[in-house]
């Protein structure tokens, strides 16, 4: 899509529940994210900082049971159905829900959350603006899902002079777009 989520997510829509720092997750292991901050990795390097791994899957879940359970089923229709998610808690939240370090916070937390594909807590004000965001995307790649079937019609070697491209080359271009939605679901839209 042309247009960067960043720029086009409102500011005003949290609603201070807190639950992006009291039960966060991430889409790599804690192990995995060790070594990615020992490799230099600055989000893993912020995250660590930030966060701190719940000792059980449990205790997580007496924090939201609601959202973490949503958090574990999406996860296991991605990695399977023994995945246990880890979970997080920011050890800079204060009782009230604000920050301690907010006129400071880390980029991590300036940027959730980070796509319209994240599961938010079912109290969080972004909920709402995630679904649109989401279907717009489910829409973008239906319409290239069409375009890319269109362009199969025509030699590859076709000129589609409005893209200064070949037909060949569209195909490629967009299939790349759309494999990259796969892990969201793309292949049933």
């Amino acid at each position: 899509m042309a247009s960067n989520f960043f720029d086009e997510r409102p500011n005003n829509l949290c609603k201070m529940c807190g639950m992006c720092c009291k039960v966060a997750t991430s889409g790599v292991s804690y192990g995995q994210m060790q070594l990615e901050a020992k490799k230099g990795f600055q989000s893993s390097i912020d995250f660590l900082t930030i966060f701190r791994k719940y000792e059980s899957y449990e205790e997580a879940y007496k924090v939201n049971p609601t959202h973490v359970e949503n958090v574990k089923r999406a996860m296991q229709e991605v990695y399977g159905e023994n995945f246990v998610p880890e979970f997080y808690y920011c050890i800079y939240l204060n009782e009230d829900n604000s920050c301690k370090i907010y006129q400071n916070r880390y980029e991590v937390c300036k940027r959730a959350p980070a796509s319209p594909w994240m599961l938010m807590a079912p109290e969080c004000g972004y909920n709402d603006w995630l679904k649109e965001q989401r279907a717009k995307h489910m829409k973008y790649v239906i319409d290239l899902k069409e375009i890319v079937a269109i362009l199969k019609d025509y030699p590859l070697d076709y000129f589609v002079e409005a893209k200064g491209k070949t037909a060949g080359q569209l195909i490629e271009e967009y299939q790349k777009i759309i494999d990259s939605y796969k892990r969201y679901g793309s292949d049933n839209w």
